[in-house]
């Protein structure tokens, strides 16, 4: 019933029409093997081919490599592609919420009432991709298959900066099969970026992240630039 409450107070109407972020995805899925795919311009371009609009400070910053992964999503028309990547990200969830149910029944509860799982639907976002990244990961050690589970994890750098001291813990915790996987994941994902248009590429991306004015809150990131703007009550 809490869930429930949650949901009907979101902005339901930019889910049905998916005017949220999903759009960054089949962007970036459609510009990878470009030169644009991290260039504002051809960004909006295709968003207003797509949408008829742009949404506002809304790229594709993710790394280049993920544009591989959301290339089939293309193959699709917009709609009908988000419509299958919002079932994808339900069966995501719901495989997450089935493996640790075993050792945690009251998950279920808990997930239903979790704003940041609603909002993930809501928004388009792909929260529940790292949950099945670092599932399967976690299987694959269960088992005692440290190396495949590294690889597996590596996908994690989708959104390195939420995972950025995880491979201190491992180095911490000796779990060198684990390390040298996803050492090996990375590898291979920073080639198929590369392949995605060469150093041009990265470059692009990293002018695109160091523009502030691309996030249209920065009094709420959980960053430092967020705590100059909580302390100060402006950038610094």
């Amino acid at each position: 019933m809490v869930g429930a409450l949650f949901f009907t107070y979101m902005p339901l109407d930019r889910m049905a029409k998916a005017q949220n972020d999903f759009i960054h995805w089949y962007v970036g899925g459609s510009l990878y093997g470009t030169p644009d795919i991290h260039i504002e311009e051809a960004n909006q371009a295709k968003q207003i081919e797509i949408l008829g609009m742009t949404l506002k400070h809304s790229f594709f910053i993710r790394p280049t490599f993920y544009g591989f992964f959301l290339k089939p999503l293309t193959w699709l028309p917009y709609l009908q592609s988000y419509y299958l990547y919002q079932v994808y990200s339900v069966s995501a969830l719901l495989f997450f919420l089935y493996v640790f149910a075993k050792r945690w029944p009251d998950i279920w509860i808990y997930a239903a009432m979790s704003i940041p799982a609603l909002a993930n639907m809501v928004n388009g976002q792909d929260v529940t991709s790292l949950l099945l990244f670092c599932t399967v990961s976690m299987l694959l050690l269960r088992r005692n298959r440290d190396f495949a589970a590294g690889m597996v994890f590596a996908l994690c750098a989708i959104k390195f900066h939420l995972f950025i001291f995880v491979p201190l813990a491992m180095i911490a915790h000796r779990r060198w099969r684990l390390f040298t996987g996803a050492a090996a994941g990375e590898v291979i994902l920073f080639l198929i970026g590369l392949a995605g248009g060469g150093w041009p590429v990265f470059l692009s991306l990293i002018a695109l992240l160091s523009r502030p004015e691309n996030h249209p809150y920065p009094e709420w990131m959980p960053n430092l630039r967020g705590m100059v703007y909580a302390l100060t009550g402006g950038p610094n």
